[in-house]
Parts: C-alpha cells; sequence; structure tokens
C-alpha cells in the first residue's frame, strides 16, 4: 500500500515541541542560576520589574522560579510533542489519489455518485483560493441530502491534499451570499473553514478519512442545513 507524506505542519508542531521539550528540560535540569543573563552566586539578590512593581528573589527563590519555568516549558512541550506526533501518524495514511471505502459505500448505500477522479470540477472555482492550484479533484461523491444538492471531494492545497464539503442552494444569488456572512455560519471539526459563496458553502479541512462512512455526512449535515434555514426564511418572505 502506498504511503503519503505527513502534512509539512504537522511535522512543525512535533519539531517544535520536541525542542521545547528538551529546552525545557535542560533548564529544569541546569545547576546554574542566572539573573538578567548574568550567573547568580551565593549571596546575590536578582531583582525584577513588572508593571511599575519590582520583585527581589534570593538565589534559592530565583532557581526554584527559574525550575518552574523550565518544567512549564518542557511540560508544554511534551504535549505538542505528542499533538504532533499523532497527527504525522494520521497524515501517514493511504495515498490520497486512492479511493476511498466510506464514500464508496455512501454512494452504494443512498444512490449518490461516486468518481475516482474529476478534473472539471475545480474549474469553475479557481476563484476560490482553496482551489486556485489543484490540479483536479478525486475520491468525489456527489448527490442530493434533504433536497440539497452537494458534493464532496478531495484536492490538494500546495504540497497538502484537503478534503472538501460543498452544498448549493437551489437558486443561487447575492443574497444567499450575504444571508450566509449575516448567520456567521462557524467551522467545527473536521472543517477548519467555512466560506460562502453565492452558489454554495464551501467547508474545507484536512484530508479526511473515517472507518465509519456515517461521519463523513456530520460537516455535510451542518451545511445542508443552513442552506434549508435560508429557503425557509426565504419563503416565509414571499
Amino acid at each position: 500500500m502506498a504511503k503519503r507524506r505527513a502534512d509539512r505542519q504537522s511535522w512543525l508542531i512535533l519539531v517544535a515541541g520536541l525542542v521545547m521539550l528538551v529546552s525545557g528540560t535542560l533548564w529544569l535540569l541546569s545547576d546554574s542560576v542566572s539573573c538578567g543573563g548574568s550567573e547568580m552566586r551565593s549571596g546575590d539578590e536578582c531583582v525584577t520589574y513588572s508593571d511599575g512593581e519590582s520583585t527581589t528573589l534570593d538565589l534559592a527563590g530565583q532557581r526554584r522560579a527559574e525550575q518552574f519555568k523550565g518544567g512549564a516549558l518542557a511540560l508544554f512541550g511534551a504535549v505538542l510533542t505528542l499533538t504532533g506526533g499523532l497527527l504525522v501518524r494520521s497524515d501517514r495514511g493511504k495515498d490520497p489519489s486512492a479511493p476511498v471505502d466510506d464514500r464508496i459505500n455512501l454512494g452504494r448505500r443512498d444512490g449518490w455518485s461516486f468518481t475516482d477522479v474529476d478534473t472539471d470540477l475545480l474549474t469553475t472555482w479557481r476563484h476560490q483560493v482553496h482551489f486556485s492550484s489543484g490540479p483536479a479533484a478525486w475520491s468525489v461523491l456527489s448527490g442530493i441530502q434533504d433536497g440539497v444538492r452537494f458534493v464532496i471531494f478531495d484536492y490538494r492545497l500546495g504540497d497538502s491534499p484537503r478534503t472538501a464539503w460543498m452544498v448549493f442552494p437551489n437558486e443561487p444569488s447575492p443574497e444567499f451570499r450575504k444571508w450566509a456572512l449575516s448567520r456567521g455560519i462557524g467551522a467545527r471539526g473536521p472543517l477548519n473553514t467555512v466560506e460562502e459563496d453565492e452558489r454554495a458553502l464551501i467547508g474545507t479541512g484536512r484530508l479526511f478519512r473515517s472507518k465509519k462512512p456515517d461521519h463523513v455526512l456530520r460537516p455535510l449535515t451542518r451545511l445542508v442545513e443552513a442552506v434549508r434555514r435560508y429557503e425557509r426564511e426565504t419563503a416565509s418572505h414571499t
């Protein structure tokens, strides 16, 4: 099975965590105590100023203060390292160009359409920054849920493979975009962003894979409900 590289952002988080972990540990275990860059000796005092007030610590007090800072840095670094490691591990899955079972199963179950690669889908959406550089969409699932047309697909943004959920109002218009902007439709996992266009709501996030097909539908359901709410409100005013 082909493997893909982990997302560059995941590696940055992992490396940053390791640097903090090592730096904090060395700081915590260091025998030397410094004040303003100068090493302290027995009998010295360290005076620091903050918000117009001064704090004076002797050698032992300054050592405790530095050990606390070192421990806090090491702890934060450990958490960041663990997070980065989990992200790197999750990134290294199947080749992102391969079809995904969750969407294939949904297509078979609900009568939706699944396509391995669609070279035309992104062409009409080049004005959206997310789709400005990707050559094609892959693992494309499209259909109608609760009367709203949708499409779910993977694409590439720079070096990072990502997943998009798009839902389309029955009557695209500038009013739909204004309505969506006024409602502030927020992004929740696995969506990192939700963009409002007069023709669609576009949710995007990291490359999404799940062993449970219905998990693919959770962000879709939220976006579909937003479109349905707009259509109900529009109908009530006409």
